[in-house]
This record gives structure tokens, C-alpha cells and sequence, in this order.
């Protein structure tokens, strides 16, 4: 997937950040477990030199940017004498900032990118796997949440730690459901029951869908993703069909639970008309209204949204109406949701390896992960039972679907082949879709075809 740098503003973030700055120092001594407490202070599990410099390359908002600034300020109070953090702000494409970096021979220490560009570069040989280093210190690593850390495995050695890991899920308008006699779904990804299944969420979106005249809606019941998370993977996997096979070496699009998930994306555009199409959102961006599912969803343009659960901060100041978090539908799949969030790499070709494992801990420690949590949701249980449990007279009222959701997270395919592959088939492909120029099963079956001879098949 594509690097997902949060967008946020200093006023949406401003009370929850002063609040996690203030805590995080205090409760990260206490709170820490075996192999958390190697961030702030180094314990000497191998010397480390005073002379070198760890730069970290990573994509950042301003808000962002001032927190991690602090997390470096930390660094150097823990180790006044050195080793040195360098904060290298990545503006644009990561890979590609990294990529002219690896060819001048000025590589960082570490890169912040998510699992499916990372693994472009393991399988290169030029990221450091690092379960040497975990088993040497004994680093706890039981504190992440696994599907986590699995999306960083490659050929069975581990090349990342966290920076966040968040999922996608089902926002709702209780206003506007309200005003239809209608209830959000019950149950968190948790429960056995409670959800709705796709004809439900049909019948729904339908009912929420309102016209005053004219071809376009005033209020959509959705807004379609047709990204991967949130998007076309959502529809996919919750209805039990697999983009590849389990070794990716063959593209599986053609499946009918696939075709019949695909087609059910192009149909609530344009056989229910309950989401924009395309000639919808260039009217909408025309009467200088928002387009994306969040702002629409913000706006109550739109009465339900799937968007990544990192948002929270700013649905509580944006959001015009009462909203919460709900799980999403299911098909003949199980209920789950899409996710990533982006780890730590550590670079193989610095000569500094002990160093950048220390200042690595030091970015993925308990206290970092809570003072960055309101911009970047946290993948370590501790710290996200923290997180979820500030607040409580705000929304989302159902938070244990933000905390299970992280537990069923269906995660992007994680091979090298896979950026290329969904760039030039899978997206353009697609578009025919979203465009309304050709069916699924025309889509799937050209898909299948393009990505099978890509891949060898």
C-alpha cells in the first residue's frame, strides 16, 4: 500500500497530545516490561559508540513532526554523550526518498514504511533481519499484538518493529440513523453475533439515501473506499475470497467470491445509487463540498464510512453529527476489517547496526508509543487499552470495536512482486470498475490473467 502519512491539525490534536506528553513521561518507567525500558535508557546490552549519528527517515505532519521531535529530545537526555537521533522528515513518497538514498551510498539508519514496500527491500538483502538482536536481549515482544508483527516476516525472519498500526472501520452517523428509526450494528469483531451482513448493509444505505431533486443525492447512505483497505479488500476478504493464493504464486481473482464482492462495490454506485460515482464527486468538488469519505462522513454528507480508526481525534472536532464505530459487514466471509499501519526498518548497510538497534528500541519503547498515540494508533495491547481508555465522555461510545478490530485485521498481500503488480493491474483494472465500463467478472478474469503471467503462472 501506499505510505499513510496522517494529515492533522494542531487544534483537533492540542488537549489529547498535552495530556499523553504528561502521562507518558510519568507512567513509562512503571508501565514498561521486559525489553520496553531499553528506549528510554540503555541497559548495556552492547556498547554502544558516542561518535555516530542513527538518522530515522519517515513521512510526518506538523504535529507529528514536534512529537517526534520530543521523542528525540528524550534520546539525548537518556544518553547526553551519544550516540546522536537524527529526525529525517520524509516529504512525498518514502520509498522513493529512500531508494535515492540507498544509490548515493547516504542511507538512513532507519526507515519508517509498511509492510509491502519493506519487503521489496528485505528480499534485496538491505534491511537487517532482527530477531538476532531480539533474542540477544531477550526484547519482549509479546506485548504487540501478533497479526502485527506477521505482516514483517519474510522468509521466516522478522525486519520490523511497530510505528502504528491501525485499522479501518465502520463509522456511523447516529444521528442520521436515528432519524430513519434505525440502529448501528451491535457487537465488536469480538462477538460471534451482531453486525450486518451485506444484504443488511444494502437495505440500509438504501434507506439513509435522500434526494431533494435532481440526479444527485443531498445525503449518501455510503461512501465508497475503493482503495485496498477499506476498499475492495473490505469487500473481498469479508466475503471470503483471497486476492492470491497462499503463497502468492497465483493471482485468485477469479473466484466468485471475489467477483461477487467486486460487483457489490460497483452496484451501491450504480445500481442502488447509494455512494458517489464519479460524475457525483466532480459535481460535489465543483459546489466546493468535500469528497473523501472522511469529510463527507464529517460533513453528513454521507451516513456511513469505513476510514481508519486513527481519526478519532479529529471526528471529535469535526464531525457535525453524533457518530460512532461499528463493525463492518460480512458477506460469506468471516466479519474482519482491513489494516497495516507501518513499521521500523533498520538498514543493513550502516555501520552503526548497535546503535540503530538501540535508537529503534528507543522509537517502538511503551513511553514513545504514548506519546505518539493520538497520531499514530498504537499496535502494543498496553498502550492501546491506555489510549482507548482516555476520554471517556467522548466518542466513540463502542470502543472495544477499535480494540478488537486491531485483533481482526485481514493484512495486504506481503510479497515483492505485489507494489508493482497492484499498480499497473490491479489499479487501472479497476478503474473500469468504479467507472461503470465493464463488469466484475470482467475485471476479475483480466486481473487474474495479467497478474498470473506477472507472477509466472
Amino acid at each position: 500500500m501506499a505510505a499513510e502519512a496522517a494529515k492533522v491539525t494542531v487544534a483537533s490534536r492540542r488537549g489529547f497530545l498535552g495530556q499523553a506528553a504528561a502521562l507518558a513521561g510519568a507512567l513509562a518507567a512503571a508501565c514498561a516490561g521486559p525489553g520496553e525500558r531499553e528506549g528510554a535508557a540503555q541497559a548495556g546490552k552492547a556498547s554502544l559508540r558516542a561518535d555516530v549519528t542513527v538518522s530515522f527517515l519517515q513521512t510526518s505532519g506538523q504535529v507529528e513532526k514536534d512529537l517526534v521531535d520530543q521523542v528525540v529530545q528524550r534520546w539525548q537526555q537518556a544518553n547526553p554523550k551519544g550516540p546522536q537521533a537524527e529526525f529525517v522528515v520524509a516529504t512525498g513518497n518514502v520509498v522513493e526518498k529512500f531508494s535515492t538514498m540507498l544509490a548515493a551510498g547516504t542511507p538512513p539508519s532507519l526507515v519508517s514504511m509498511d509492510a509491502s514496500q519493506g519487503v521489496v527491500f528485505a528480499d534485496r538483502s538491505e534491511l537487517a533481519a532482527l530477531d538476532e538482536f531480539i533474542k540477544r536481549d531477550k526484547y519482549d515482544i509479546a506485548d504487540y499484538i501478533p497479526v502485527s508483527l506477521e505482516q514483517y516476516r519474510w522468509k521466516s525472519k522478522l525486519y520490523a518493529l511497530l510505528r502504528d498500526f491501525s485499522h479501518q472501520s465502520l463509522w456511523v452517523n447516529l444521528d442520521l440513523l436515528a432519524k430513519e428509526g434505525l440502529a448501528p450494528p451491535a457487537g465488536d469483531y469480538g462477538s460471534s453475533s451482531g453486525g450486518w451482513d451485506f444484504n443488511r448493509f444494502v437495505e440500509t444505505a438504501r434507506r439513509l439515501t435522500k434526494s431533494e431533486g435532481g440526479t444527485r443525492a443531498s445525503q449518501y447512505g455510503f461512501v465508497l473506499n475503493t482503495g485496498l483497505r477499506g476498499g475492495y479488500g473490505q469487500f473481498i476478504w469479508a466475503n471470503g475470497g483471497e486476492l492470491f493464493d497462499k503463497d502468492y504464486r497465483r493471482c485468485t481473482m477469479d473466484d466468485e467470491r471475489v467477483i461477487d464482492g467486486l460487483q457489490l462495490m460497483q452496484d451501491l454506485r450504480y445500481r442502488h445509487r447509494v455512494a458517489p460515482d464519479a460524475t457525483a464527486f466532480k459535481e460535489l468538488q465543483a459546489a466546493g463540498q468535500a469528497t473523501g469519505s472522511q469529510q463527507m462522513f464529517f460533513d453528513n454528507l454521507a451516513a456511513i464510512a469505513i476510514f481508519p480508526v486513527a481519526r478519532i481525534g479529529e471526528a471529535r472536532r469535526l464531525a457535525k453529527g453524533r457518530w460512532d464505530l461499528a463493525v463492518a459487514p460480512n458477506g460469506k466471509g468471516k466479519r474482519l476489517t482491513t489494516g497495516g499501519g507501518v513499521g521500523w526498518f533498520q538498514v543493513r548497510s550502516v555501520p552503526h547496526q548497535e546503535e540503530a538497534w538501540a535508537v529503534l528500541k528507543h522509537l517502538t519503547s511503551v513511553e514513545t508509543h504514548k506519546l505518539l498515540a493520538d497520531v499514530r494508533i498504537p499496535g502494543r495491547r498496553s498502550v492501546l487499552d491506555w489510549w482507548l481508555a482516555q476520554l471517556p465522555g467522548e466518542a466513540p461510545k463502542s470502543r472495544s470495536v477499535a480494540r478488537t478490530g486491531q485483533e481482526a485485521v485481514h493484512l495486504n498481500p506481503v510479497f515483492p512482486k505485489w507494489d508493482q503488480i497492484e499498480r499497473e493491474v490491479f489499479t487501472p483494472q479497476l478503474a473500469r470498475l468504479w467507472d461503470n465500463k465493464a463488469t466484475a467478472r470482467e475485471v476479475a478474469r483480466e486481473i487474474t490473467a495479467q497478474a498470473n503471467r506477472m507472477l509466472g503462472s
